[in-house]
């Protein structure tokens, strides 16, 4: 509005807005944000493609990140340690492990004083989360003979490169070499393990790796979210039930990633009475809540569904189900929860269900969820509203 307006903010304005949307790696607002920058005649310094570089997040991330670093060298700005490593993490999302060695390599041959620790840990990152682990235990290697000193970073990234080749002489080398270094083996260097076998479909390994966290007292649920990840992607609904009920019993709080990676394994293996027990597990931790609240606004004959406000009392004509955000196997499963709740519900019984706009992925969704509710036998209609908005209706 300011900028609209003909006015030339301050550019530290402009950080702080930039600021805030790389915490919530929300990159579409901030190549929003770097545009009005340009137009309000004040070029954007280093702070600005800074914020971001560490904006970046999706399948377009490394894109992304390489359009701002060429716009850096076409303003004559030099890279620092902190855009450096924002490019770097930028290329994780993506999987573009060879645009981060290109990086790295151009780093070294025109500003070496960049490849700090940081840097030389990010690139690992990288390569190991883009599942080209011998690539990382190379680079660790370069670390050592460039006269660097491993810490205890370098060494969680080389746990997860060992776990994902599974090579467990290796693994076990390397931990004899921490405890003879004095570095311990945390919690994250446990997850580390776990996901690592689990990105490379070792399950077993995985499971085993979490029970041994489990006796050192280092269990947490980001390693659970790991093994049902790993789960998903090969079918494996028997232990993906395993390990919740596990994870439940240690009294671990999974998130609602995991309980959704869950259900949409259940799905995807075409298990749909095992998505649903997933989902009902799910409902009784108090872990989903897509319920949100509905409403008509003054003068209006709209039905609007506000996506950020839980509707808590899930009252029938003020709140919809809302799973425009969900994949199909979520989305499924509690239309079924719904429908079931609505054939228990003396007539007439309503419930309402909020798809979205009309991205492919919710046409087809919403195209599912009706035919469910139809199937269950309630009547389905279309209501005015922004995005896809349905009532279903058991009228006897």
């Amino acid at each position: 509005m300011i900028v609209q307006q003909g006015h030339q903010p301050d550019i530290g304005v402009f950080h702080l807005v930039l600021k805030a949307m790389s915490t919530t790696r929300s990159m579409r607002t901030a190549q929003s944000v770097m545009a009005l920058l340009r137009r309000s005649g004040t070029p954007p310094d280093g702070a600005a493609y800074f914020y971001a570089l560490r904006a970046c997040s999706g399948a377009q991330s490394a894109q992304k990140a390489d359009q701002l670093l060429q716009e850096m060298a076409e303003a004559g700005l030099t890279p620092n340690e902190d855009t450096l490593g924002a490019a770097l993490q930028a290329y994780r999302p993506s999987n573009a492990w060879q645009r981060a060695l290109d990086l790295f390599a151009e780093t070294e041959a025109k500003h070496p004083h960049l490849l700090t620790m940081d840097a030389w840990n990010r690139l690992l990152a990288v390569l190991v989360n883009s599942g080209v682990p011998e690539r990382a235990v190379a680079k660790a290697a370069e670390m050592v003979e460039h006269g660097l000193k491993l810490d205890a970073e370098t060494y969680a990234q080389l746990l997860g490169a060992y776990a994902l080749l599974a090579d467990d002489a290796k693994l076990e080398a390397l931990t004899a070499g921490m405890r003879a270094a004095g570095v311990p083996l945390t919690a994250e260097c446990r997850y580390r393990v776990v996901r690592g076998y689990a990105m490379g479909g070792h399950l077993q390994r995985a499971e085993d790796a979490f029970e041994a966290a489990v006796a050192s007292g280092d269990a947490e649920p980001t390693m659970v979210k790991a093994m049902l990840r790993g789960c998903r992607r090969a079918r494996d609904v028997p232990r993906a039930r395993r390990l919740v009920q596990r994870a439940l019993f240690l009294g671990l709080t999974l998130t609602v990633a995991a309980w959704h990676l869950a259900v949409e394994t259940a799905h995807e293996a075409g298990d749909a009475g095992a998505a649903d027990a997933l989902w009902r597990d799910a409902e009784a931790t108090g872990a989903l809540s897509l319920y949100k609240d509905m409403w008509n606004p003054p003068g209006s004959s709209t039905l609007v569904v506000d996506v950020d406000r839980t509707s808590v009392l899930r009252r029938p004509l003020a709140s919809a189900l809302d799973i425009s955000r969900c994949d199909a196997g979520v989305a499924h499963a509690a239309a079924r929860a719904a429908a079931r709740d609505l054939r228990r519900a003396p007539p007439p019984a309503v419930r309402y269900i909020f798809t979205g706009g009309s991205t492919a992925k919710q046409v087809a969704i919403a195209q599912a969820v009706t035919a469910i509710m139809r199937d269950a036998g309630a009547h389905v209609s279309k209501e005015a509203g922004r995005g896809g908005i349905w009532k279903a209706e058991m009228r006897r």
